[in-house]
């Protein structure tokens, strides 16, 4: 009877010392998964898009209101804008949920100006650009689906060129700061894919693109 007491007592200390020593092990392994899960796959995301070019209106005013466009003022002005803001934009990847980035945007002006009697006096070319540094958060970040926002701040420049009868005079314009701010952003893919964005900023109200990650 004492001989298998000791038995049953030599096994059950000899699994408890087995379980200590793979307990670490185990342990040292979930806290490698959570580790890699914790790091993003893919660092840098490159984004090319378009969106509605309303940001020169609602942002960056309209420079041929001001009265020293032309000497002596003018009586009338045909606008003729690029409906869209074309940009390439650059993101890097800290954690899976938060990235930091550099948004462009580049679009384009053209206007007459006549005199009161209807003469053209010439005409003002300009390419409105933004360059605004962000922050995005994502929502939720899945295998082939992220949900994510965008907030940022940035400046509006204007590459002005007008050119009248008399001289052409290129000029470069620091409109003002500019807030970035999409609450709502949509992305579908996992190497490369597309994206819809929704708010206001430099892309305008709605911006689409394409998307691909490094």
């Amino acid at each position: 009877m004492k001989r298998t007491i000791l038995l049953v007592c030599a096994v059950v200390v000899a699994a408890w010392a087995g379980a200590q020593e793979v307990a670490p092990q185990q342990s040292q392994a979930v806290i490698e998964v959570v580790k890699k899960s914790a790091k993003p796959q893919y660092r840098w995301t490159i984004d090319l898009n378009a969106g509605l070019a309303l940001y020169q209106q609602l942002f960056m005013g309209d420079f041929v209101d001001r009265p020293d466009v032309v000497p002596g003022g003018t009586i009338s002005r045909r606008n003729y804008n690029l409906p869209y803001a074309f940009g390439a934009d650059i993101y890097y990847r800290f954690t899976n949920s938060f990235s930091l980035g550099l948004r462009t945007t580049l679009s384009y002006e053209h206007t007459k100006c006549f005199d009161s009697k209807g003469a053209e006096l010439g005409s003002i070319n300009a390419l409105p650009a933004t360059a605004v540094l962000v922050g995005k958060w994502s929502y939720y970040k899945g295998s082939e689906f992220e949900f994510y926002g965008l907030y940022g701040l940035g400046v509006c420049v204007d590459i002005v060129v007008k050119d009248f009868y008399w001289k052409p005079s290129p000029t470069v314009a620091f409109n003002d700061a500019i807030a970035e701010i999409y609450p709502i952003g949509l992305r579908w893919g996992h190497k490369r894919g597309c994206l819809i964005e929704f708010g206001m900023g430099s892309k305008g109200l709605f911006n689409v693109g394409y998307f691909r990650n490094f």
